[in-house]
């Protein structure tokens, strides 16, 4: 009886071990084994796999250009300032012969100044003289205008023409030399108010009987002419185009396209 009793408690005993035993080793394994992948068409795939659009993050959008400043405004309009040569044309009165003969007589000449230099420097000069006692004179020749001051203006002159004296002083001859200088006060607008004083000579010699001279008051104008062999406009306006304002464009983002 004892026997048996010590038999059925190490049965009992080692099926209780085992029972321990497999409880243990189940304890964290799966109950079902994992079933073989079956074949899938690539429909099933792609709607098994995650969408990658959804994990990736979004693009970052396109800068917006920065336009560029602008220059600054220009003028409507710009005043072209073309200047021509200025030309003078002067009126004289004064005395014929009051030195060297005493045949005196009222002198009366106008002279005509082109606004052209020769040589940069020569200015032509162009006129004619008539006294009251019918002395003729008609000249060209050039001068040499200097400013000594802003006022004070010299022009020795040079020049040659053809002289009838009628009842003045007969030097003689018919072509005569004309020797001189003008010495004027010079106003603002350039006009000037001035002496000439000038010699005529038949240039046989520097004798008396060979010259004459005249004493004139002389009141010289400008009158803005272009010169003679210029086709110059007088002065203009031109007006200046506006630069074309530089156009940006700006690109749509992407979010934006259709």
């Amino acid at each position: 009886m004892t026997v048996k009793i010590s038999s059925f408690a190490a049965r009992a005993s080692l099926i209780l071990f085992c029972s321990i035993s497999a409880v243990a080793l189940a304890d964290g394994m799966p109950f079902e084994q994992p079933k073989p992948q079956q074949n899938l068409t690539p429909i099933d795939q792609s709607l098994a796999a995650p969408p990658a659009a959804a994990t990736a993050a979004a693009p970052a959008p396109a800068p917006v250009p920065t336009p560029s400043p602008l220059p600054p405004p220009l003028p409507e309009s710009r005043v072209v300032e073309v200047q021509p040569g200025t030309s003078f044309f002067g009126l004289s009165v004064g005395m014929f012969d009051p030195i060297t003969h005493g045949n005196k007589s009222t002198a009366f000449n106008a002279e005509w100044q082109p606004g052209l230099k020769i040589m940069g420097n020569l200015q032509p000069l162009f006129g004619a003289m008539a006294t009251t006692k019918g002395a003729l004179l008609g000249y060209g020749g050039v001068g040499v205008p200097y400013n000594i001051t802003d006022h004070v203006f010299l022009m020795p002159s040079i020049a040659l023409g053809y002289y009838r004296n009628g009842s003045d002083y007969d030097l003689g001859r018919k072509i005569v030399g004309r020797v001189g200088s003008e010495l004027a006060y010079q106003f603002d607008d350039k006009s000037r108010l001035g002496l000439n004083f000038d010699v005529l000579t038949n240039g046989s010699s520097l004798q008396g009987r060979d010259r004459t001279e005249m004493v004139l008051l002389t009141y010289t104008l400008p009158l803005n002419l272009p010169p003679p062999s210029s086709n110059a406009p007088p002065a203009i306006q031109a007006p200046m185009a506006k630069p074309a304002e530089p156009t940006t464009t700006v690109k749509p983002l992407p979010s934006e396209l259709p």
